[in-house]
């Protein structure tokens, strides 16, 4: 809404009317409540101001005024502005609690809450081999709901990709296995040195065993040139010499079997280290992958600590920048404890900036400890279940899938709507879904192919003549009133033949003969006085016996729907445009041509037409201009240049006092001199001494343009206040005079000296450096220079 005021007066007095007009529209739509009340949907009523622009179905909210997010919405369904009395029918609610503080303002509509999403799928990993590759694809999806994503991507660098070549190589590089293979090679070594050593020792044991042979063999020959008994001795020398063959025999077998040990030894030593080998790129494989999987998830996992309160539409996360994330990705952000969460596709992520368009959210109460994750799409909504209604009533609204109990038995409802007639006996719109027992030690299942209802009982229906059934009483009545021995073999043609009939019969025996003889008109009173009328060829009643005011007037449709031929004397009307014609004898003719406009309308002497010039010439009778206030829009079009005027008179009284003029701005004829170039032979600035508070020094314009600061401390704050707007030039002089000690400036980014360099300041007590600054953009960009320093 926009309001103009068009007088010679300018400046902040014209804004502050402007505001107050303003204000006063905006506080007829607002107000304040102590009422206490509990925060729910339905009827409140509470006691706000009177006299306010509250009016019957205006959209409220009523704010709790210490927390603006617990409010009810809803719409005003009474309100007394002569006591202040409101009531307001809520819908919607967010928070709950009763409170007695709150705040009442103008509100839109609520939405409507949207439709909850398909559960989401999770991919089905497995690792495939590219070459000397590794690469992760995804075969599967499982656990959602709805349509399920397509299978075969591959999880590359930044999400899922179609070609293998794109996909992330899982394996890492061989580990480093020097040192234990030179310690298994080490062991093999000693265990191989240490079967040698053995195999030496047998050796040894075998040369030793031989030389004790030869020594037996001496001693055997000895022997044998010596007594009789040397053949004993003989003996045992031989026996010693065989024991001696066989256990260098054993020997030789051992120095082989050391020598094959040695050889398995080196053998299994070079598949240990093939196999540790193996190993260890195996491990380093799993390490890989394992990390690749956890960098992918943590690319699409992150954070955030900005405060927001979950619904619908864009949401904005401050968050951690280099993430996985693209456009139409699906995240979740949820609380730590996971009760609270907001859920969509990402519409916008750049740098640390993350934006969700929010389709689906749980909670209403502001979180700042989000964690954001990667989700499927959510699953389609299940199918509702059943729900008790209690026993059928005849008026009640019933859904597809409702029970209902009646006659001892359970209906399922099949078809939503009210219906009168009980579920039994309704079976369009209901079917049994538990049918009552029946007492007794049996029940029946049918009769001739019919089921029982759901009270048990089986309905027999009558006979036809193409099924047999139940006879109704009425035959059953006809058939005991037949005579017995009465003819029963005449055909139906002889019976119903008059000729057979014999005698007479009275009009009672005809049935309806009487009625009909009755609604007769007796040929007498055809065209007789008192009687009725008769038609003439044409189907019409003839005009002599007709009044003279009957069938004058005839209404059509349209023109084009009167008979082709009119009659003299009546008046025919066309319902469309509601024009009279009678019948000329050749066509019709209008009676009453509308005129058209009021051109063709004459003017009167005392109704005349309202026309510019006469309102321009019109004499304001009654005008007053005693009144000095706004103009009201209920006001009067005298009233208002009334008021206009004595705004007029006021402001043009004071303006030709020079002392009153404060603000604003001036005309030409106020400064004749001047315009007329002329030399301006006085004039003097407003000066002002700012100090310095805690290193701040402000600086406001609207207080002066000449500035004297002591400097007394250091400048770590220099704030530069209420510029003029752009578009008007303004300049100040700044005088800083020292204290003695070497201080500094920090001057704000806005101000711009010659070179980029601000200049140092004199530190000599009593001495004053001044400096100019001056703007024409509002104070985006103050151009500064030094008047003079160190005077």
């Amino acid at each position: 809404m926009a309001t103009e005021f068009y007088t010679k007066q300018k400046g902040p007095d014209a804004v502050k009317k402007l505001n107050q007009l303003w204000d006063r529209v905006t506080e007829q739509i607002a107000g304040t409540s102590g009422t206490v009340l509990t925060i729910g949907a339905g009827a409140k009523v509470l006691l706000t101001q009177a006299s306010k622009q509250f009016a019957v179905g205006m959209p409220v909210r009523i704010t709790r005024t210490s927390d603006v997010t617990q409010w009810m919405d809803g719409q005003v369904s009474a309100y007394d502005a002569e006591t202040g009395d409101m009531s307001v029918l809520v819908a919607a609610t967010s928070g709950a609690g009763t409170f007695s503080n709150w705040t009442i303002s103008l509100s839109g509509q609520s939405g409507p809450a949207g439709a909850v999403g398909d559960k989401g799928w999770s991919p089905v990993i497995a690792v495939i081999v590219d070459g000397a590759r590794r690469v992760m694809r995804v075969i599967d999806w499982a656990g959602g709901q709805g349509v399920k994503p397509s299978s075969g991507a591959y999880v590359g660098a930044a999400g899922l990709v179609a070609h293998i070549a794109q996909a992330v190589d899982i394996r890492g590089p061989q580990g480093d296995v020097t040192a234990a293979l030179e310690a298994l090679r080490e062991q093999v070594e000693l265990d191989a040195q240490a079967a040698a050593d053995a195999a030496l020792a047998a050796g040894q044991s075998a040369q030793l065993a031989g030389q004790r042979a030869q020594a037996a063999d001496e001693a055997a020959g000895a022997a044998a040139a010596s007594a009789s008994s040397a053949g004993d001795k003989a003996d045992e020398a031989a026996a010693s010499a065989e024991t001696a063959a066989a256990r260098r025999d054993e020997a030789v077998q051992a120095a082989t079997d050391a020598g094959q040990a040695r050889a398995d030894a080196d053998t299994a030593r070079d598949q240990a280290v093939a196999a540790k080998g193996d190993a260890v790129a195996a491990k380093g494989q799993a390490e890989a992958a394992r990390d690749a999987a956890q960098n992918y998830a943590a690319a699409l996992a992150g954070s955030s600590v900005t405060p927001l309160v979950p619904g619908a539409g864009p949401a904005v996360f401050a968050t951690q920048a280099g993430k996985a994330w693209t456009l139409g990705q699906r995240l979740r952000a949820a609380s730590d404890d996971g009760s609270v969460f907001v859920e969509g596709p990402v519409s916008a992520y750049a740098g640390t900036s993350l934006t969700l368009a929010v389709e689906y959210f749980v909670g209403a109460v502001e979180h700042a400890d989000w964690n954001i994750a990667l989700v499927g799409g959510r699953g389609a909504q299940g199918v509702p279940g059943l729900v008790s209604r209690g026993p059928w009533a005849a008026a009640a609204a019933y859904a597809v899938g409702d029970l209902a109990t009646d006659d001892g038995a359970t209906w399922e409802r099949i078809v939503a709507g009210t219906t009168p007639t009980n579920p039994a006996a309704d079976p369009v719109n209901w079917r049994v879904f538990a049918r009552r027992g029946i007492d007794g030690s049996g029940s029946v299942v049918s009769v001739q192919g019919i089921a029982p209802d759901g009270g048990g009982d089986v309905t027999l229906p009558e006979a036809t003549a193409a099924a047999a059934g139940l006879m109704p009483a009425a035959d059953k009545g006809k058939l005991d009133g037949v005579a017995a021995g009465a003819t029963a073999n005449a055909a139906d043609s002889h019976l119903l033949d008059r000729a057979n009939h014999t005698g007479e019969e009275p009009i009672s025996a005809v049935s309806g003969l009487q009625a009909a003889l009755d609604g007769k008109i007796p040929l007498a009173e055809k065209g007789a006085v008192g009687g009725v009328a008769t038609l003439d060829g044409g189907g019409k009643v003839p005009a002599a016996q007709l009044p003279s005011f009957v069938d004058d007037v005839l209404e059509y449709a349209s023109q084009a729907a009167f008979p082709a031929v009119g009659e003299s004397g009546r008046i025919y009307v066309a319902l469309d445009t509601n024009k009279t014609y009678r019948w000329s004898g050749s066509a019709y003719v209008e009676i009453s041509a509308s005129p058209g406009s009021t051109d063709a309308v004459p003017e009167g002497a005392m109704n005349q037409y309202f026309t510019a010039a006469r309102v321009r010439a019109a004499v304001l009778t009654g005008l007053s201009t005693a009144v000095n206030a706004a103009i009201a829009a209920t006001d009067t079009m005298l009233a208002a240049l009334g008021k206009l005027q004595r705004q007029i008179t006021d402001n043009a009284a004071a303006a030709a006092n020079a002392s009153n003029l404060t603000s604003g701005s001036l005309d030409d004829a106020r400064l004749p001199s001047v315009m007329t170039g002329k030399q301006l032979t006085s004039m003097s600035e407003t000066s002002t001494s700012p100090a310095i508070s805690g290193g701040t020094l402000v600086l406001d314009c609207s207080a002066g343009n000449q500035f004297t600061v002591s400097l007394n401390a250091n400048i770590t704050t220099l704030t530069i206040a209420n510029p003029p707007a752009a578009g008007k030039s303004y300049a100040m002089d700044l005088e800083f005079v020292a204290d003695g000690t070497a201080r500094t400036i920090a001057w704000p980014g806005t101000v711009k000296w010659p070179g980029g360099t601000s200049p140092s300041l004199t530190a000599a007590n009593g001495k004053a450096d001044v400096f100019v600054l001056r703007t024409r953009d509002g104070g985006a960009t103050w151009r500064a220079f030094k008047a003079g320093q160190n005077s």
